[in-house]
């Protein structure tokens, strides 16, 4: 029985930003812990994407604070925190 791995290219990319994303969340925890880290997403994704039951299970879960904008007009419309 022959075993291949193969590791999209992609796939160790996305993994390096989540442990950068990572890191810098602990790192600003330590240094300044009374300051919240946002994901800023156009009114457009959020609409999109976020509203899904998935999106918004993966954001309760991993406590992710969004800042919802419009980018036509850079206006802030919503600062979900959690």
């Amino acid at each position: 029985m022959k075993s291949k791995t193969s590791i999209h290219p992609q796939s160790s990319v996305n993994w390096k930003k989540r442990c950068l994303r990572r890191l810098y969340k602990w790192a600003l925890e330590g240094q300044e812990p009374e300051r919240q880290l946002f994901l800023a997403v156009s009114q457009a994704i959020y609409i999109k994407h976020f509203q899904k039951p998935i999106f918004q299970l993966a954001v309760q879960r991993n406590k992710i604070n969004l800042l919802v904008y419009e980018p036509n007009q850079e206006v802030i419309l919503q600062w979900i925190t959690h």
